[in-house]
């Protein structure tokens, strides 16, 4: 099974659009908020070697390392062009 993980903060505009994006897709995943998280905070800074603005995606699976990827100018037509690159998600057919 794939996972997706959005990692941001509760009410931050880009993460919202992505959220609503994933659901709207019924794609499955975890929302983990770095304000009220430190250690997922510290994880993310030290995984992508400094702090981050912008909506970071984790994508995962049995058979894949994850990968954290930063999502800067967040977009529906950025995160259609991201999710092409990731269509196990689709493939699944899960639901949030």
């Amino acid at each position: 099974m794939t996972t997706l993980i959005i990692y941001g903060v509760e009410g931050c505009g880009p993460c919202e659009v992505a959220k609503r994006f994933f659901d709207q897709q019924k794609i499955t995943y975890e929302f983990i908020d770095l304000n009220q998280d430190q250690a997922a905070r510290r994880d993310v800074a030290s995984r992508l070697e400094t702090p981050t603005s912008g909506v970071v995606l984790e994508v995962y699976g049995d058979e894949q390392e994850s990968e954290l990827e930063v999502l800067q100018g967040v977009s529906l037509i950025r995160l259609r062009q991201w999710l092409e690159h990731h269509p196990q998600l689709k493939s699944e057919g899960s639901t949030s």
